[in-house]
This record gives structure tokens, C-alpha cells and sequence, in this order.
């Protein structure tokens, strides 16, 4: 866990403030993704000054800190694109405003351990821990009262940028890295940002479709694959890439749905490359087979 595993310079800051308001801070500290920490340094900013409207505000380059009210601001993290500020609409006492600002140093620094330990460093898509972490959330929530219906489910989908390799070869790593570099911001353009983008590893991602059913799915992956095909790409001109698509199921395993996923994928290469394949319809049509093992938890295919 994150929290057993603390930066220096937050040890630090505990140790300089305990025990008055040492709690919050551990609790800072347990936060393992940006959501999840934004909610916990909101409620713990609004216990400590119930008599202030406490908002925390993620922003771009197109709205200005300026622009935004509010009596009292802790600026909190300067990203590349995003800065936090924590604005509570009220006066606040010496004391108070001490404690919040212990918590926003905490909560820069969490931000940090975040963005190194979940996120690809070239892409800054989520890495394959994050998606583990991830993964083991949705399974874990998959209790009967909690399961979605037909009509709104989740999709997962594998992603190869083709002929990589050629690129490598040709032009060399580094402008290797700038491709993967301006595709993955491809894709943080046309996905959601409720859907959940990864690195999956190389020249391979995916994406987790959040609250659509298959036609949905299906629409803005075509969508982001013309995308590619028609983004101009340095040197290169024309990038293209292969996609399979298969429904998460949660009571599979993990493997089995990305193994889903993977078969697509492989058929799409296969079968011409720049184009979207769906692992059910190919099973459907018999142009792929599954066959299971002997076993209930291993599942072979031919």
C-alpha cells in the first residue's frame, strides 16, 4: 500500500504535525488514485472550517486562477496542463488555515507518488499497476446489488499501432516515442474521461469503455481508428491501428476478458490490420473458436 510507503518529505510533515492533525494527513496518504485523493482533501478541508463552501478546482490554460472567486486559495500542484486550487468561500483563523495548508503540502506531494507509481512516464496514460488496481476495483464491486444492467456495461478494448516496428527501424526509437507520445494524446482527446485509458505496454493500449452498451462502444472506437488513420503524423504522414473490442465480463476472470480482447486484436492484424474487431461477433460467426480445458479456471483456445 501506498500509505506504508510514504515520501520523505511527507514523513516529515508528519512527524512536525502530530498529533493534532496527523489523522488526516495518514488519510491523504492511503489514497492510491487522483479522484479518491481530490474527495478525501475536500472533506477533510470542509471538517476543519464547516462554516466555509470548500471547492477544489482542476483547470486548463483556457480558464485563468484569476477568473475563479473566493475568499481564501491554497494553490495546490502545477502540472503540465492542470492546476488545483482549494478555495473556501469564508474567513478563516490563523490556526485553521496553518492546518490546511499541512494538508495541501500533503496532498502535492501524494500527487506526486501517484503520477510515478500508476502513470506511464512517456504517455502518462495510466501503466499496468494502475490498471491491476482498477481491474480489482470492478471485481471487487461486482456484488449482486451492485451489477449494471445489459443496457450499460463496460467494454474493454486492446489497441496496436501497426507496423511499429517499421517505424523503430526506420526513424529510430526516439521518434518511436513521439509517436506514442501524439497517439496516446489522440486518445485522451476522443475518449471520456470516464472511460479508463492505459499503456498497455509497448506499442499496445487500452481502454476500459465505462456506461455504454456495444453500438456505443463500438461507435467511438471506429471513431478514434479514423481518428489515427487520418491524423498527420510526422515524417511517417499515416499511422494506423488495429482494435479488439470484447464486453468485461466480471464474472470472468481478469485474464480471460484481456485474453478476449487479445484474440480480436490478433484477428484484426491478421486479417488486414486498420480495423476494429469484435471478439463476440467472431465467435458468434464461427471465424474464431474457443475451446475450454478440463479445468474450470484455464480456458484454451484454437
Amino acid at each position: 500500500m501506498m500509505s506504508n510507503n510514504l515520501s520523505g518529505q511527507n514523513q516529515h510533515l508528519l512527524q512536525a504535525v502530530q498529533p493534532c492533525c496527523c489523522s488526516g494527513l495518514l488519510q491523504l496518504t492511503s489514497q492510491t488514485d487522483f479522484p479518491s485523493l481530490d474527495a478525501c482533501l475536500k472533506q477533510l478541508a470542509t471538517r476543519l472550517a464547516p462554516e466555509s463552501k470548500v471547492e477544489l478546482i482542476r483547470f486548463g490554460p483556457d480558464r485563468p486562477a484569476s477568473d475563479i472567486p473566493g475568499i481564501t486559495r491554497f494553490k495546490l500542484a502545477t502540472q503540465k496542463r492542470e492546476i488545483g486550487l482549494l478555495i473556501l468561500d469564508g474567513e478563516l483563523d490563523s490556526h485553521t488555515h496553518n492546518q490546511i495548508k499541512l494538508l495541501c503540502d500533503v496532498f502535492v506531494n501524494q500527487c506526486r507518488m501517484i503520477a510515478l507509481i500508476n502513470h506511464d512516464r512517456l504517455t502518462s496514460l495510466g501503466n499496468r499497476q494502475a490498471l491491476d488496481t482498477k481491474l480489482n476495483e470492478l471485481f471487487d464491486s461486482n456484488r449482486p446489488a451492485d451489477r449494471r444492467s445489459k443496457e450499460s456495461t463496460l467494454y474493454l478494448a486492446l489497441m496496436d499501432i501497426d507496423r511499429f516496428k517499421q517505424i523503430n527501424d526506420q526513424f529510430g526509437h526516439l521518434y518511436g516515442d513521439e509517436i506514442l507520445l501524439q497517439f496516446s494524446q489522440l486518445m485522451t482527446k476522443t475518449f471520456r474521461t470516464v472511460d479508463h485509458l492505459y499503456r498497455y505496454g509497448g506499442e499496445e493500449f487500452l481502454v476500459i469503455l465505462s456506461d455504454v452498451n456495444l453500438k456505443q462502444a463500438e461507435s467511438v472506437l471506429q471513431r478514434f481508428r479514423s481518428t489515427v488513420e487520418n491524423f498527420t503524423f510526422p515524417l511517417v504522414d499515416q499511422v494506423t491501428v488495429s482494435i479488439g473490442l470484447t464486453e468485461l465480463k466480471l464474472d470472468n476472470e481478469a485474464i480471460s476478458n484481456i485474453d478476449n480482447a487479445d484474440r480480436a486484436l490478433y484477428f484484426a492484424k491478421k486479417h488486414g490490420r486498420n480495423q476494429l474487431q469484435i471478439y463476440e461477433s467472431l465467435i458468434a460467426s464461427g471465424r474464431l473458436k474457443v475451446k475450454r480445458s478440463l479445468t474450470d479456471d484455464i480456458t484454451l483456445y484454437t
